[in-house]
């Protein structure tokens, strides 16, 4: 059980988030009686300290809450129990269709799916065309009538321009937590402009990516565009496994490299 706050002025920046775990059971002071199980005290900003069973807050301070307490794909498993039978629209950033095979067939029963392809960080121009035609035919083989796929602006200069500077990072450095980003702000606000009540992207099905950099960089963007941001870690639960099963299953190019042409180069891979 844990103290949380129910700051009411979400401007100032040294206000906690709502649901924020801020003391463990045990530190708690102000309360006449210990907190019972399922229950969780909150703080308001005048100092007062009250308690509430967990199931009254509301899906945003619950989320917030068990954020502190579980992994991503966990908090991911938790969000699809609020869903119901609905099946709100989520635009879900793709790098390739190996990687988006195994997601979108644990996706697909909870949301309606829009699929962007917006990688502008691929090398050469001839290995961007190949993983998205090799998206666009598993989508139509596997998902027929459920998934669409846009293909956004193929810019490199857009990803080399945010990465001035990096290019000697060893990979899983600073210029991947750049790269991740790039093509998440671009989905953030792409799905803010065309009305999705959700995004979230296939790049923590990677074994060779870092899933609370990803995590965290889709909480910032949710807050910047108002999107909400899916948590997840789909390498989980045999994520990764299924996708290499899904890919060997429709005859899926896997490519050797992450995508960049640094991350290229690193393996000793020429166009």
């Amino acid at each position: 059980v844990f103290l949380c706050t129910t700051s009411q002025s979400r401007s100032r920046s040294t206000a906690p988030l709502v649901g924020e775990p801020l003391a463990k059971l045990g530190t708690l002071r102000g309360l006449p009686r210990p907190l019972l199980q399922g229950e969780v005290a909150l703080r308001s900003n005048d100092g007062e300290v009250v308690r509430r069973p967990i199931q009254f807050l509301s899906v945003y301070q619950r989320m917030r809450f068990m954020s502190k307490q579980l992994n991503f794909a966990q908090q991911m498993d938790e969000v699809l129990k609020t869903l119901g039978p609905a099946r709100p629209k989520l635009l879900l950033h793709a790098c390739c269709g190996p990687c988006s095979s195994a997601v979108l067939e644990q996706l697909c029963e909870h949301f309606e799916i829009t699929v962007l392809y917006y990688n502008p960080n691929t090398w050469p121009a001839a290995e961007y065309h190949r993983r998205g035609e090799e998206l666009e035919r598993f989508v139509a083989a596997a998902h027929p009538l459920g998934v669409t796929v846009v293909e956004d602006r193929y810019d490199p200069q857009e990803f080399y321009s945010a990465v001035a500077g990096l290019e000697q990072e060893p990979e899983r450095g600073n210029r991947c937590t750049v790269c991740y980003r790039l093509r998440m702000r671009r989905a953030a606000q792409y799905a803010q402009e065309h009305g999705f009540a959700w995004f979230t992207t296939t790049l923590s099905i990677s074994p060779h990516k870092d899933a609370r950099r990803i995590n965290e960089i889709g909480q910032a963007l949710e807050a910047e565009f108002g999107v909400k941001h899916l948590p997840s870690d789909f390498k989980k639960h045999n994520g990764y496994l299924r996708s290499l099963q899904l890919s060997e299953e429709y005859g899926l190019y896997r490519q050797d490299y992450c995508g960049c042409e640094f991350s290229a180069r690193a393996r000793g891979i020429e166009p």
